[in-house]
């Protein structure tokens, strides 16, 4: 068998002229002062955090990532925008998609499976994601669903952060808001990793 060499590098050149990733890595360029100054003042307030931890390990490690968690997710909602520019397919496999997960939860609540502090949350969260894609209302420049991303995971990480010695007391036996905050935890973390790395990795 002889392979053809020059068909060879034609597909070679072809794979290297295309890129593989969907991401839109731009950050939000055009923010008002108070938007820079919201996201100076909560970049400033981790790194001191973590510098005071590094220099006096005050704290348990399950503590000081759940800061670095509720912070981190905070500012990649203030800074990452939702991609805006979609095409009609992509916006018809969204909403396909959120109807078919909406739908799935409602079924899963239906049959007792899920609890609705568990999906009620996670609808929330999905509305949420879907807002920020499609919804046009600002605050002072900055979307409101994505303001409302990052007061979630900010209030998921803190809950964390303030009752870690509670649920580590309470070893494996959640309550009802336990489970509610870890599921928007999960879900913002990975739209938050979809919104920053892109759609290959989450």
């Amino acid at each position: 068998m002889t392979v053809d060499n020059a068909a060879l590098k034609e597909d070679i050149e072809h794979l290297e002229e295309q890129s593989f990733t969907e991401v839109d890595t731009r950050t939000r360029a055009d923010l008002r002062t108070l938007w820079r100054g919201v996201i100076f003042a909560l970049g400033l307030l981790l790194s001191v955090f973590h510098l005071y931890t590094a220099v006096f390990g005050t704290l348990p490690s399950h503590q000081q990532r759940t800061f670095h968690l509720a912070f981190g997710l905070g500012l990649m909602f203030l800074l990452y925008p939702a991609k805006q520019e979609l095409t009609a397919r992509e916006r018809t496999v969204g909403w396909v998609l959120t109807g078919l997960g909406v739908a799935m939860l409602g079924y899963l609540v239906a049959v007792g499976i899920m609890g609705v502090h568990v999906a009620l949350p996670a609808t929330l969260v999905l509305a949420g994601v879907q807002a920020a894609r499609r919804l046009p209302l600002r605050i002072l420049g900055m979307p409101v669903a994505d303001l409302l991303l990052a007061a979630l995971g900010m209030a998921a990480g803190l809950y964390l952060f303030f009752n870690s010695s509670n649920i580590i007391r309470r070893a494996g036996i959640h309550d009802e808001v336990d489970l509610a905050i870890g599921t928007v935890g999960v879900l913002l973390v990975l739209v938050a990793a979809q919104r920053v790395v892109g759609s290959a990795l989450v």
